[in-house]
């Protein structure tokens, strides 16, 4: 069977590379998926307040560890859901 979503080669194994630790790794959190951001989020409907409350605490620990961590916008990430269903029909019928 053939993988449509992958180009073919195998991911880099992170966990060789985990000892280097997160100093200066840059990581991007996506707007409309993160609670941090404006009033009516994703997250804002999916996260509880104690989910929310883990979410905080797990960026301010990659924080504390020395990682930047971004917000990045992807307005259309609101659509995956129904993008994911096409495509996903699209691929099983090739």
């Amino acid at each position: 069977m053939r993988n449509a979503s992958g180009n073919g080669t195998a991911p880099e194994d992170y966990l060789q590379r985990l000892d280097e630790g997160i100093d200066g790794r840059r990581f991007g959190v996506i707007r409309e998926l993160s609670p941090r951001s404006e009033s009516g989020s994703l997250a804002e409907a999916l996260l509880d307040p104690a989910g929310e409350r883990i979410w905080h605490q797990n960026l301010e620990q990659l924080e504390a560890l020395g990682a930047e961590v971004v917000e990045v916008s992807v307005p259309a990430v609101k659509a995956a859901l129904a993008i994911y269903h096409v495509l996903a029909n699209s691929a099983a019928s090739s």
